[in-house]
């Protein structure tokens, strides 16, 4: 389990997010980590707004690997459509991953 912020649009469950730069932004390997649980105030949620900090799990390769401070950018797949900006997560100080 990670603290994060929604810096960007809206993460949903089953939203597939790495990290900007990797080897999945070249084309070159698959994203990594699947959002598997949200939690919000103590609820358990199935998507976080912007703004919005929560609790996330996320699974797959490398999934225990973000740092505080680390952004996490939604894949492609996710986009809505032509310019449409992706949904962006990033990890907060006091959580597992900080």
């Amino acid at each position: 389990m990670c603290v994060v912020r929604c810096i960007e649009g809206t993460a949903r469950l089953g939203m597939v997010f790495r990290h900007p730069g990797s080897a999945a932004d070249a084309g070159t390997a698959t994203p990594g980590f699947l959002l598997t649980a949200m939690e919000w105030y103590g609820r358990q949620v199935e998507q976080l707004d912007a703004v919005h900090s929560g609790k996330v799990t996320l699974t797959g390769a490398g999934a225990e690997t973000p740092a505080k401070r680390d952004v996490l950018k939604s894949a492609p797949i996710h986009r809505a459509g032509p310019g449409a900006t992706p949904p962006r997560i990033a990890a907060l100080p006091g959580g597992p991953a900080g």
